[in-house]
């Protein structure tokens, strides 16, 4: 079976930034067909001869919740479950931020 791998931000329950381009990357076998579907939407590239891929979603509208499935080839695929869109904030720092 052909190993498919994502980042490991990308989860069942994530929060994908809206209004923002999101590119989606990961790895497999070299020149690999990776098929992206999410929202009704389908995106296909060719995994590179180091095996990287690498896809951009279009901006999304705010909303969710949303099945994300990668595949590769004909093999069984990868699902995150319950993805949403919205605003995605990153924050540190002292206690009283």
């Amino acid at each position: 079976m052909t190993r498919l791998t994502t980042p490991a931000i990308l989860t069942d329950h994530a929060v994908l930034q809206c209004d923002r381009p999101i590119p989606l990357r990961g790895s497999t076998a070299p020149c690999s067909s990776v098929t992206i579907a999410f929202r009704d939407r389908k995106w296909r590239t060719r995994s590179d001869a180091t095996g990287c891929w690498q896809v951009t979603l279009e901006p999304l509208a705010a909303g969710g919740p949303d099945d994300l499935t990668v595949r590769v080839g004909r093999t069984p695929a990868l699902t995150f479950h319950n993805l949403l869109a919205g605003e995605v904030w990153v924050c540190y720092g002292q206690s009283n931020m």
